[in-house]
């Protein structure tokens, strides 16, 4: 099982305790959103995604929603004229979504029938994604680097071109050519992230050359820890 396995996490601890944990953001159906037109650098106060913990902290041990992302799944619409794309990750002790970008409707994965006594969880996770502006940070520390296409492509993304960003998920980095196109699925890793109540997730892009915005259609997947501590 890995660090990150669903099935196996469910299995091992009990699926009625997780079946209302796992929450699914998606953004309109068909419709893409434009990152950052020309991420040239990293500027501090730019980004194009950002998952904060809207939870009050209430003290002690499991009293806290923990939110741990899951995955970011990127299908690119229309692709950057830049010669790379990168982003690059790091958590901060506020929230640093200011404006801009689209927000994803955080769905939560279990349903019943009986909405009296089974009613649908609300998510206290807030995602943004797009053309973003932060707050100044607090106390940011960078977590992670995911290089989608490197320099040597010559092309910071390709239409058609789908990206998992997998939080947790080691060894499982892999790149598939999928047409003459050199469409590629891609698989990246990243560390296992916890948001406590508060606390931020972001990324910002980097794409050397770039004038014109990368459009994605993204879905978005996490997991909220102690959300309900009563009924878990």
């Amino acid at each position: 099982m890995s660090f990150m396995d669903p099935v196996g996490i469910m299995l091992s601890n009990g699926a009625d305790f997780w079946q209302r944990k796992y929450y699914v953001g998606n953004n309109t159906f068909g419709t893409g959103i434009n990152i950052n037109a020309n991420p040239t650098a990293i500027a501090a106060t730019e980004g194009a995604l950002s998952i904060y913990n809207s939870a009050s902290y209430t003290g002690g041990d499991n009293k806290n929603c923990i939110i741990m992302p899951l995955y970011l799944k990127l299908v690119v619409a229309t692709a950057t004229d830049g010669t790379d794309l990168s982003f690059k990750f790091s958590t901060d002790v506020i929230e640093r979504y200011s404006t801009g970008g689209t927000a994803l409707t955080m769905n939560s994965t279990f349903v019943h029938a009986n909405t009296t006594d089974n009613a649908r969880p609300t998510a206290v996770s807030e995602v943004y994604f797009g053309d973003l502006t932060f707050a100044a940070a607090s106390s940011e520390k960078q977590v992670g680097d995911v290089q989608i296409r490197p320099a040597s492509s010559a092309a910071g993304s390709v239409v058609g071109d789908e990206i998992m960003i997998l939080f947790g998920g080691y060894g499982q980095t892999s790149e598939t050519t999928v047409t003459a196109a050199a469409q590629k699925h891609m698989s990246k890793t990243l560390p296992p992230i916890f948001l406590g109540p508060g606390s931020s997730l972001i990324a910002q892009p980097f794409s050397t050359g770039a004038t014109t915005a990368t459009n994605f259609y993204v879905e978005c997947g996490v997991i909220e820890l102690f959300h309900n501590p009563t009924t878990g």
